[in-house]
């Protein structure tokens, strides 16, 4: 087959490969959600409470411990299982629990969740426990919030003030 022949052969078919490229990266339309609703995102990082206290060792007890294994304190490593409770307009939307990872469960547990919302206002509150306690919780927010079509209110910890974050 002649050079000249091939090449425009290729160029037709690189120009039909861009163009089927093309449409399908920009014409199918792809709406996230529906045109009357919003989104809660609860996404935090945060390293949860021990479970048992560390323990002070004695002389008779370190004595009974191979010099490579005597260290003053005996603290184990198990964290606590980080509970979220979303509640909207006084109504439980959910209930998310959260077990630290690590062959120990004493990894920092990474909180990632989407929930539809409705437009309109409410009354956003949330509920956390990162102790071992099982009733009651131990950082508490309650917010008044107004949500326009396509929001999203993002639940999140400041692990340096101690409390729960909205942002929107």
């Amino acid at each position: 087959m002649n050079n000249i022949v091939r090449y425009a052969l290729q160029g037709i078919a690189y120009t039909v490969f861009c163009l089927i490229i093309f449409y399908l990266s920009t014409a199918p339309a792809y709406n996230y959600l529906q045109p009357d609703q919003a989104e809660i995102k609860l996404a935090f990082k945060h390293a949860s409470q021990r479970l048992y206290a560390c323990k002070k060792l004695t002389r008779a007890e370190l004595k009974k411990l191979p010099p490579n294994m005597r260290k003053p304190k005996d603290c184990p490593r198990e964290r606590a299982i980080v509970q979220v409770i979303i509640n909207l307009d006084g109504k439980k939307i959910a209930d998310e629990k959260f077990v630290p990872p690590g062959l120990h469960q004493d990894a920092t547990v990474f909180a990632y969740s989407k929930l539809p919302l409705p437009i309109g206002d409410h009354v956003l509150s949330v509920e956390m426990r990162d102790s071992g306690r099982e009733e009651g919780h131990d950082y508490a927010k309650q917010e008044h919030i107004s949500i326009t079509p396509g929001q999203a209110v993002v639940i999140g910890f400041d692990s340096v003030n101690q409390e729960l974050t909205f942002t929107y």
